[in-house]
Parts: structure tokens; sequence; C-alpha cells
């Protein structure tokens, strides 16, 4: 009987568990969980909409090194799905990388960013030691099998480097 009872389970669960993981290409997110300093910025780009296919959807770092909260998030040019990375800067300056512009990463504007995660690089931190020129804090997105790179911002432009 338990073997039987095992059998079915495992005739039942194993196609589910052998399916590729696939997710919508937006992934909508609740609104409730955007930050209300962020959502200013989200309005005024209104070609963009915030990609939640990787968690978590936005990171708050000090990136041009004034002192104040920034955020860097994950987005999706409306139009193409072309995916990016928005930066909101606590001036109020916006920044995309990606989502329809070029990236300075080898990519153009119209390449898809296929990155599966990302963090965030606290300046002085660990990940930021093999790098003396970025100054603050920085993203670092992977891609897997392949690597992935460091966005960071140089005090004029938002800066590509490639991780190892």
């Amino acid at each position: 009987m338990i073997i039987r009872v095992f059998c079915l389970l495992a005739f039942v669960l194993a196609p589910s568990l052998m399916a590729p993981h696939q997710t919508s290409p937006s992934m909508t997110v609740d609104p409730d969980n955007i930050p209300a300093d962020l959502e200013p910025c989200l309005k005024a780009q209104t070609e963009l909409q915030i990609n939640g296919t990787v968690n978590p959807f936005y990171i708050s770092g000090d990136f041009d090194g004034d002192g104040y909260t920034d955020f860097a998030v994950q987005v999706m040019e409306r139009k193409t799905h072309l995916r990016g990375v928005l930066f909101c800067f606590a001036s109020h300056k916006m920044l995309r990388w990606g989502a329809g512009t070029s990236t300075g990463a080898g990519t153009s504007a119209n390449s898809s960013w296929d990155y599966r995660s990302w963090e965030l690089a606290r300046k002085g931190g660990l990940h930021l030691s093999a790098f003396p020129k970025v100054k603050f804090d920085s993203i670092i997105l992977s891609q897997p099998d392949e690597g992935g790179g460091l966005i960071y911002w140089d005090g004029r432009n938002l800066q590509w480097q490639m991780m190892e």
C-alpha cells in the first residue's frame, strides 16, 4: 500500500518538479511594497514598468556619495520588454541602464539585459576592494555561467566593470 501511494505521488509530482521554472515577463509587484521615496521617479518614467522577475526588485544605497539614500530599480520598457536598471537618486536625477538605452557593457540599446541576480556592493566592502576607482555603493549584476559585472557611478556617469 505504501509503495502504491509513493508511486502515485511520484507520478503526480514528477512533471511539475522536472519542468523548468518559468515566470511571466514582468511579474507584477504589489504597489504597497514600493517605497514612497521611489514613487515620483517611477511615475516620471511612464515608458517603463517595474520588472519583478528577480527578488528584490529594488536596492537602496548611496550610489552617488552624497550621503542620501538612492534607489536602483529593476525595470522593463513597456513596448519592447527590454530589461534594465533605473537609478533614482535622492537629488531627483534619474539614469537608465539598459531597458532601451545603451549600457556601456558591450550591449546596444536594443539588447536584452539578461541578468538573473543582483546585489548591493557597499563602499569599502569586500566586493569593491579589488576596484579602487569605485568610490560609492554599487550594484553587482550576475548571469549564471557567464559571470557578471559592477555598475557604479564615477561622479559623472554610470560605468560598467566586468567581474569574474
